[in-house]
C-alpha cells in the first residue's frame, strides 16, 4: 500500500483547506496499519465513501435535524406517540425547529443513550455518521487502544467536530466493522449504508480516486 499523498487528498477534497488536508493526511498515514488498512482499493474506497459523506470540504459535520413538524411525526416514533410535542419541537408556524429538543426526544432512551442530553450529545457526527452513545463507546474504545490512552465516548463527541476526530472515528468504524473484508465499492457502501441511494456515486468517487 502507497502512502497517502497530500495531493492526493487535495484534489478528492478540493474545497478544503490546505491544513485541513494537512492534518487528515497525517492522521491517516500515521494510524492506517492499526485500523487494518493494507492495500490501494481499501485506502481508495474508504475514501470514497467519506466523500460522498461530506462532499468537497473536509468540514467535519453534525447531523442536521432541522425537520418540520410533519417530518418529525413521520420519522420518529416519539413524535408519532407525541404529535403535540412535534408542532412545538418542528419547523413550523413561523418558528424554527428545536433541534437540541429533537435530538434529545426522537434518540432519548435508544441507541444506549441514558442521560437527558445524551441524544444531543451523540447525535450523528464524523466522516463516516456516528449516532448513540452506544456506537461512539464502541469507536472510542478502538480509538483508546491505537492512542495508547484512555478515550471516552464523550471525548469522541467533543472531538467530532475537528479533522482529526472525524477521521479516527471514521477509520475505527471500518476496522470494527470490517470493511477491510469488502471486495468491491459496493460491498463497503452496504457497510457504510445499505439503503443508501448513492451506489453509483460512490463507484464514480472510487474511479477518480485510484485514477490519482
Amino acid at each position: 500500500m502507497k502512502i497517502l499523498q497530500q495531493d492526493k487528498v487535495q484534489h478528492i477534497f478540493r474545497h478544503a483547506d490546505p491544513h485541513q488536508v494537512e492534518i487528515f493526511t497525517d492522521t491517516f498515514n500515521e494510524y492506517s496499519q492499526q485500523f487494518n488498512f493494507k492495500t490501494d482499493f481499501q485506502v481508495n474506497a474508504f475514501l470514497a465513501q467519506i466523500e460522498e459523506e461530506v462532499g468537497y470540504s473536509l468540514t467535519p459535520k453534525r447531523e442536521n435535524l432541522n425537520y418540520s413538524c410533519d417530518a418529525l411525526r413521520a420519522l420518529f416514533g416519539y413524535y408519532k406517540k407525541h404529535p403535540k410535542e412535534a408542532k412545538h419541537d418542528g419547523r413550523c408556524r413561523g418558528h424554527k425547529a428545536s433541534q437540541r429538543d429533537i435530538a434529545n426526544k426522537a434518540y432519548g432512551g435508544r441507541l444506549k443513550n441514558r442521560n437527558h442530553n445524551d441524544g444531543w450529545l451523540f447525535r450523528g457526527a464524523g466522516y463516516i455518521q456516528l449516532t448513540g452513545r452506544g456506537n461512539y463507546k464502541v469507536i472510542a474504545k478502538e480509538i483508546s487502544k491505537v492512542l495508547g490512552h484512555d478515550f471516552t465516548a464523550e471525548d469522541l463527541a467533543s472531538e467530532m467536530s475537528t479533522v482529526e476526530g472525524a477521521l479516527l472515528s471514521a477509520m475505527a468504524f471500518y476496522f470494527t466493522h470490517r470493511m477491510y473484508k469488502a471486495k468491491t465499492v459496493g460491498e463497503m457502501t452496504a457497510i457504510v449504508n445499505k439503503k443508501t441511494p448513492t451506489y453509483a456515486e460512490r463507484k464514480r468517487n472510487y474511479r477518480y480516486i485510484a485514477s490519482l
